[in-house]
């Protein structure tokens, strides 16, 4: 497994987290 695999792989986990907790204060501010 190459660093760049890793570093990949750990990018796709913050950018879905990132996204989850958007998704969570659109979710919070509409009501």
């Amino acid at each position: 497994m190459s660093i760049g695999y890793e570093l990949e792989h750990q990018f796709d986990e913050i950018q879905s987290s990132l996204g989850g907790l958007h998704c969570l204060r659109q979710f919070l501010g509409n009501h």
